[in-house]
């Protein structure tokens, strides 16, 4: 196995790219639970000795008006995830600068239909939980509920953006500790940057693995059924690659540009329609996995030794 090796200037120059061309985001949503566990002794009275080994929730109204809410909320989330990487702290993460105005774009659109979704249900909260009470009166009490407000206040996107800068930072905060005590902290801050720059080198690698391998595997096994997403999801990585290859996996970052090149002119539907296309794409992306395999290994987290 080959090894890109990475000298303590280029790591210390990775760093410092990441530090200028990305920004740090965290993100929050809070919601009101809707799902309750049901009360031991209920479970007792319907299953008598049995009721040790059951388990049972229920929804406190209809879940319907709920989920308007949480699938905008999880669409952002997802967004967010898909186009950045996990910092080491505070459950933020590394988004490049070029995707920051389009991923602060989309949250407030997110925002904006959470709290549309969320003012729709306050308007139906107590008709909902009036529902509830007198379909399974053994079930459910008014005692039990919120009161709309509190509910209708639950439901948040919450976000915010910042630099990142090591623990000195520009506020002077720290400048109580000493020399020593400061220096041993971006030493640790450094190098936690680097752990996070071999988990997204390595992250990176192994989902272009899976969908590169499946869409190899398709295209040899004339049994196996095509979707387009099969030819989408390798597009889809290579075209986000760029701004997520934060860390300058330089291996990989020609063979990405190489593999965009050829998948960009590729169709679900020729592939599905021209047995000899397909043949022939399918010797094309096997050299690309096989070029893919035979890349050097970036190792950074043992790089850095100040």
């Amino acid at each position: 196995m080959k090894v890109y090796k990475v000298s303590d200037k280029q790591a210390e120059q990775m760093i410092q790219n990441v530090m200028d061309n990305c920004m740090l985001i965290w993100i929050r949503k809070s919601a009101w639970g809707n799902r309750r566990k049901l009360s031991d002794e209920l479970l007792k009275e319907k299953f008598g000795e049995d009721s040790d080994r059951i388990r049972a929730v229920k929804d406190m109204i209809d879940p319907e008006p709920v989920k308007k809410i949480t699938y905008w909320q999880g669409k952002a989330v997802s967004f967010i995830e898909k186009i950045s990487m996990p910092y080491f702290k505070d459950g933020s993460h590394y988004i490049h600068n070029s995707r920051v105005e389009q991923a602060d774009d989309f949250l407030r659109e997110c925002a904006e239909k959470v709290d549309k979704a969320a003012a729709e249900l306050a308007e139906i909260y107590n008709d909902k939980v009036a529902e509830s009470c007198q379909k399974h009166p053994e079930l459910y009490s008014w005692d039990d509920f919120p009161t709309k407000d509190y509910v209708w206040k639950a439901f948040r996107l919450e976000w915010s953006w910042q630099r990142i800068v090591p623990p000195m930072g520009a506020n002077g905060k720290v400048s109580v500790l000493s020399k020593k005590v400061i220096d041993e902290e971006n030493r640790k801050f450094r190098q936690r940057m680097l752990e996070d720059g071999q988990k997204h080198i390595d992250a990176c690698r192994a989902a272009f693995k899976q969908v590169i391998t499946h869409l190899r595997d398709c295209l040899v096994d004339p049994t196996k059924t095509f979707h387009d997403s099969t030819v989408e999801k390798p597009k889809e990585f290579l075209k986000n690659f760029a701004s997520l290859n934060m860390w300058g996996d330089k291996p990989f970052e020609q063979l990405s540009k190489d593999a965009l090149d050829i998948l960009e002119r590729v169709y679900a539907e020729d592939l599905r329609d021209d047995k000899e296309y397909r043949e022939e794409m399918g010797k094309v992306i096997d050299d690309v996995v096989t070029c893919f395999e035979s890349m050097e290994v970036v190792e950074l987290d043992r790089a850095l030794d100040i």
